[in-house]
């Protein structure tokens, strides 16, 4: 689940046992979607430090993920097909400056 309790969505995991729900992200983590590829959780979100978003992957322990994209990638996107596959849909970032009325766009496809 994505809530908010407080300024940023985070991701929630249920307690069936205790009957509540734990976040699994921290509070400095803006999260924009979730889905599961196989058993894996992943969510494309940003965090406080350099408000880039990316794709991650849960890692089984709490606030535990790892970046499944690099700073240079900027997806919007997530779909996951036949249960285990990830795509995203997203744009190279240019790492010099772009020149005014120049245009980029690509679309990079990850499983």
């Amino acid at each position: 689940m994505t809530a908010s309790n407080g300024p940023n969505f985070q991701v929630w995991q249920y307690d069936a046992f205790h009957a509540n729900w734990a976040p699994v992200t921290g509070t400095n983590t803006t999260v924009y979607s979730i889905a599961a590829a196989g058993d894996v959780l992943c969510m494309l979100a940003a965090n406080n430090i350099d408000h880039v978003a990316r794709v991650w992957q849960y890692g089984l322990s709490a606030v535990n993920w790892t970046p499944l994209t690099g700073t240079n990638t900027q997806p919007n996107q997530l779909l996951v097909q036949d249960g285990n596959e990830l795509y995203i849909a997203a744009r190279a970032m240019r790492l010099q400056p772009q020149l005014p009325g120049a245009i980029f766009p690509k679309i990079v496809l990850a499983s």
